[in-house]
């Protein structure tokens, strides 16, 4: 499954490497940060994108790795785009994938996949995901494919529901 990556930060850097090293097709970044698109890329051996638009073109799954005040700005700028039959997540840990307003209107399966790790180092947290929890809720198809996902690289991955993310998020952030 393609996969694209929108935010070429800690957690995106730390996502992309660690699903290459698992031979995901993850296909690139997009970040408005050109430079750290590209060195994103170069870290995965991947591509940067120009635009949100040919990232979400050529991407099956897409990743939203921003931090947690953009995350619906970038929604809002690719919900337009044609997603129908695509998958989007998030990584927040204190968002649920509810925050994807006109998801079933669009055709897209989105969900909230959520590592229960610091990222400290863009460049070197993705070795401490071989050993992460996840948890994940959101529509079921995305929710499924995203627990295969996880649990082929042996990570424990926990379904959630989500209304209980602001007392996950809650006990997670003490």
């Amino acid at each position: 499954m393609q996969i694209g990556i929108i935010g070429a930060g800690r957690v995106g850097c730390s996502m992309g490497k660690y699903l290459v090293e698992h031979g995901a097709d993850v296909l690139g970044y997009y970040d408005t940060n050109d430079r750290a698109a590209e060195e994103a890329a170069q870290f995965t051996g991947t591509e940067r994108y120009d635009t949100l638009a040919e990232l979400v073109s050529a991407s099956r799954l897409i990743f939203i790795t921003t931090p947690d005040g953009i995350i619906l700005r970038v929604w809002e700028q690719i919900r337009h785009l044609p997603l129908a039959q695509k998958i989007i997540c998030h990584c927040s840990g204190a968002l649920s994938s509810d925050s994807f307003s006109g998801a079933k209107e669009a055709g897209v399966s989105c969900c909230s996949v959520h590592p229960m790790l610091p990222f400290s180092n863009k460049f070197s947290s993705y070795q401490q995901l071989e050993h992460a929890f996840f948890t994940v809720e959101g529509h079921p198809h995305a929710v499924q494919v995203i627990t295969d996902l996880l649990t082929s690289y042996g990570n424990e991955v926990c379904r959630i529901d989500a209304a209980a993310k602001p007392e996950y998020h809650a006990a997670a952030s003490r």
